[in-house]
């Protein structure tokens, strides 16, 4: 019996650490990094259940604190390219903006054609 047990439970420990590092890391990056975090967002402010397999947030809740798109657009107009009135129109928040923690800037989509544009992407 101890025998079965002690084969029982490392694998079990095992698979809940699977499960649960990925949320894990996450969440310490969010702590870490993010300024949503440091504004006091909370995770339930974003995501409407607490779960780990929950999806992303999308734009619609992205605009729901940031504001209309336009607004953005406004805010962000003095910069040399403003990446909120694209000609592309509206982007996905998210295909710019990391989830909970900055974006990396080679892999903002407009660096795809215009890479001689610098961003600072928060």
């Amino acid at each position: 019996m101890k025998t079965k047990l002690l084969t029982i439970l490392p694998l079990f420990v095992a698979a809940l650490l699977a499960m649960t590092t990925p949320q894990a890391a996450d969440a310490a990056s969010f702590r870490e990094q993010g300024i949503h975090h440091k504004e006091g967002v909370s995770c339930k402010d974003c995501h409407t259940v607490d779960k780990p397999k929950d999806p992303p947030p999308s734009s619609k809740t992205c605009l729901a604190c940031h504001g209309p798109y336009e607004k953005i657009a406004q805010r962000t107009k003095k910069l040399h390219a403003n990446p909120h009135d694209s000609h592309l129109g509206p982007m996905d928040c998210l295909k710019c903006h990391g989830v909970h923690e900055p974006m990396e800037a080679e892999k903002i989509p407009c660096m795809e054609c215009h890479n001689d544009f610098e961003f600072k992407v928060k």
